[in-house]
């Protein structure tokens, strides 16, 4: 059942009439929403989220009528943030990118102005003005539920809300099942203390920022999770055998049952297995909600097939996950084209050919590894910490006592730097360094004169400084600090990284033409790529499928094929720094709302280029310029696979 914590809440203030909307510039800003306003706390959510703006004069229109512009802008915001950009241009009216964006990606199906542009071809100029009733309201939110997958509400509330409707039977049957929809999942409710759903009624746009609200906690629920069991065990804290992976199957199954409908559309990301569409989708979040962060390895030999292996069956293009394996046969449960879910799919080893592949996710006892299952090498370490610092961002609060298996009990600063290091290194052992400069990051420094526990983040040998992570007497998260390498005896500098670490100096990590990683090597192939794929043809249904970077359609598959064909089997990094970035490098580049190949960056000009596929014109283009004072790391992400 879907949860009912906020929306609750926000269900008691719709039962007196109070609905949805959202916002773009700080409530506070908005003269007509003052912050004793009953949609303040929803207005200013919406605003600080980007969901929403004003109408001018520093209002927002909190009584205004709600149009269907209006939601479809918001909601476009909140679902495919940029994706509207790419048709601003192409007509005079403002609201053309959102109804279209909206019309095209299923919103809008099954409402007035969605079957208006459906039957004419074309938007009739006073379509999206008109006031949105609360029936397309409900339409939209329902649509919305089912493209993005978000959890079903038990059957038996439907019911139940069937029932307590005053007026169900004046709801017209096209509606029916997106208003009880709507109202058993949280995001709508009646217009009086009865209950009463007044179809035809309009919201106002204050009323609008409450459905927004709830919306966008759905939207955060059934982002893909972050997952931080340890090496060995399940996400249910259980050890990997065999049998706990069939019984935490089994557990699934009553969730995800035969038929149940998943949304081909919806994409999911995972960790270790990378980014999938439909199908696929669905076997990386079964697998995903049975093994959580352990690491995943292709299988050589099918004999070796387990309940929980993930399988691809090259003849239909299909992805499933094994449930049970007897002798040579196995069961499996997958995903059709359709959207269906079935758990009785089942094969013969012997018919599993060279094209197919086997994935698994089991793995021996942890043995020098960090928490999340990887290697302990510096790389690594780094991406784990670049992970904590979206976690425990800087200047949050943490004032608590942290039990380590390894390094003991602290409080505060020593607290800190413990669980910080558990995070990181798992249950590895710790040793006290004998060298400052053999410090490395994820490392623990112990300041005597201070009695400050810190986490290195660099060391900089080159003018015997690092940075660092740690809690000041204040016990505020403080990231990127700095000191002197410089330390008395009395100071301690304790690392975790086994005696026969890797020092990531990989022979093997080579392009994909066999060549060292440098920029220059990079630029060569790219030059070559430009000469093949300039102009070319590649439209939003082009799909590439990449080994490293996952599954990706449209700009994001051609990202995806011209990288690999750079960096071929190089594990990817996030750059976390615009001004790093390198030739070959992947952005997610907001202004073009579409994922783009850098080809050079020119600090001093504060300035770049890009290659990228352009979807709607179903085109390759070379030579792009950005400006790098545009980039904004809330938008925007840049991806490296140098090592």
């Amino acid at each position: 059942m879907m949860k009912r914590t906020l929306r609750t809440a926000i269900a008691a203030l719709l039962s007196v009439g109070i609905l949805a909307g959202s916002v773009l510039t700080s409530s506070a800003a908005f003269t007509d929403v003052p912050s004793t306003h009953w949609a303040y706390t929803y207005v200013q959510k919406a605003s600080d989220n980007g969901l929403v703006s004003g109408v001018g004069n520093g209002l927002y229109g909190v009584d205004n009528q709600l149009s269907a512009a209006d939601f479809a802008t918001m909601v476009c915001a909140l679902l495919y943030p940029g994706e509207a950009d790419a048709l601003k241009g192409k007509s005079s009216y403002w609201w053309y990118p959102y109804m279209e964006t909206a019309y095209v990606k299923g919103l809008l199906t099954g409402t007035t102005a969605g079957d208006s542009r459906s039957s004419l071809g074309a938007w009739r100029s006073d379509v999206p003005t008109q006031k949105l009733t609360r029936y397309d309201l409900a339409q939209i939110i329902y649509n919305a539920q089912k493209l993005q997958g978000w959890p079903e509400p038990n059957s038996n509330f439907i019911y139940i809300y069937m029932a307590a409707i005053p007026d169900w039977s004046q709801i017209p049957a096209k509606y029916q099942t997106a208003v009880v929809m709507a109202y058993a999942g949280g995001f709508l409710t009646g217009m009086d203390d009865k209950g009463t759903f007044k179809g035809d009624e309009v919201m106002t746009r204050g009323q609008a920022a409450v459905v927004l609200c709830a919306m966008l906690d759905a939207a955060k629920e059934q982002s893909s999770p972050t997952y931080t069991n340890r090496a060995g065990k399940l996400v249910n804290g259980e050890d990997a055998t065999e049998e706990n992976v069939q019984d935490a199957l089994q557990e699934l199954r009553y969730e995800f049952y035969e038929y149940y409908i998943w949304d081909t559309q919806r994409s999911y990301t995972s960790a270790k297995l990378g980014t999938g569409v439909g199908g696929q989708a669905f076997a990386y979040m079964i697998s995903d909600r049975v093994f959580g962060a352990l690491p995943s390895e292709e299988v050589t030999k099918f004999s070796q097939l387990k309940p929980g292996d993930l399988v691809f069956f090259d003849t239909n293009d299909q992805y499933a996950v094994v449930t049970s394996v007897t002798g040579d046969r196995f069961d499996y449960v997958y995903c059709n084209g359709f959207g269906s879910v079935s758990w009785k799919g089942s094969g013969n080893i012997d018919d599993l050919g060279s094209r197919d592949a086997v994935y698994t996710r089991y793995e021996g006892e942890p043995d020098d590894v960090l928490a999340n299952g990887e290697d302990a090498t510096e790389r690594n370490v780094l991406r784990l910490l670049d992970d904590l610092m979206d976690e425990y961002e800087d200047g949050d609060e943490w004032d608590k006592r942290y039990e380590s298996d390894v390094l003991g009990s602290g409080r505060n600063a020593e607290g800190f730097a413990y669980m910080i290091s558990d995070e990181i290194f798992g249950d590895l052992e710790v040793e006290e360094l004998d060298r400052v400069y053999d410090m490395r990051p994820g490392d623990i420094v112990y300041r005597d004169a201070t009695g400050t526990y810190l986490i290195v983040l660099d060391v900089d040998t080159s003018d015997d400084t690092f940075t660092y992570l740690f809690l000041d007497s204040n016990n505020v998260i403080c990231w990127n600090d700095w000191d002197w390498l410089a330390m008395d005896r009395h100071d301690t500098v304790y690392t975790r990284y086994p005696a026969d670490a890797d020092d990531d100096d990989d022979d093997d990590e080579v392009l994909a033409n066999g060549k060292a990683v440098t920029e220059k090597n990079v630029q060569s192939i790219l030059s070559d790529l430009e000469d093949d794929y300039d102009g070319d043809d590649w439209s939003e249904n082009d799909r590439y499928r990449s080994d490293v970077l996952g599954t990706g359609y449209g700009s994001e598959g051609f990202a995806y094929f011209i990288s690999d064909e750079i960096f071929g089997d190089l594990d990817v990094s996030k750059n976390t720094k615009f001004t790093q970035m390198k030739p070959g490098d992947i952005l997610y580049y907001d202004y073009e709302g579409a994922y783009v190949i850098i080809l050079s960056v020119d600090t001093k000009y504060e300035e770049f280029t890009y290659a990228y596929a352009d979807e709607y014109r179903e085109r390759v283009y070379w030579d792009q310029y950005g400006d790098l004072n545009d980039l904004d790391s809330r938008y925007d992400t840049v991806y490296t696979r140098y090592p």
